[in-house]
């Protein structure tokens, strides 16, 4: 049992509202490539758009969103506050899918002097702690060593009574385009 994590409903709720946000986002986001396989988006006028329905599989969506959004880093210098921004509303849309999907749940953990949001799937923490906002926080600002659909599917296998996660396989690089942030930021 980790008794460190507290479920806490405010941060559901909020983290329920950042997630529409991504939905949102994904709607109106033009990605420069079309889709990998197995991906949700659809095609209109030749620019690749995404439409997030909660799914698993829409993960990868996020991923390939999440991984322009590195991509675009260096040239577009965003700043701290429009990662954190970007981090909290597509972490925010991991955890409710996981919530949705396999019943997790919002909450926090201690951080020294601080609280982190973080989620479990059982409210005593006892299967594990893990930190969607977190993770696509790093996805941004690390890449593709960072990536959102391994760690989805580990976290999914380690909230399984007994399960053991398996290693996590480096995702493909994304082809150099210009970038989300430059486009959004106009830098």
């Amino acid at each position: 049992m980790n008794s460190q994590f507290t479920p806490d409903t405010s941060l559901q709720e909020a983290a329920q509202r950042f997630a529409e946000e991504a939905v949102t986002f994904a709607a109106k986001v033009m990605l420069l490539r079309p889709p990998s396989e197995g991906r949700h988006g659809y095609v209109t006028v030749g620019d690749f758009r995404i439409k997030l329905d909660y799914s698993d599989a829409s993960i990868r969506d996020v991923e390939d969103i999440l991984g322009e959004l590195h991509q675009g880093i260096a040239s577009a210098a965003p700043s701290p506050e429009q990662i954190e921004r970007y981090s909290t509303i597509f972490g925010s849309y991991i955890g409710e899918c996981l919530r949705r999907n396999h019943g997790a749940i919002w909450g926090s953990t201690p951080n020294g002097n601080q609280k982190t949001v973080s989620m479990s799937t059982r409210a005593d923490g006892s299967t594990g702690v893990f930190f969607p906002w977190d993770r696509a926080h790093k996805r941004i600002t690390i890449g593709d060593t960072e990536g959102i659909t391994d760690y989805y599917h580990a976290v999914i296998e380690y909230s399984k009574e007994g399960a053991t996660p398996p290693p996590l396989p480096t995702p493909p690089p994304l082809p150099e385009k210009k970038s989300l942030f430059r486009r959004l930021f106009g830098k």
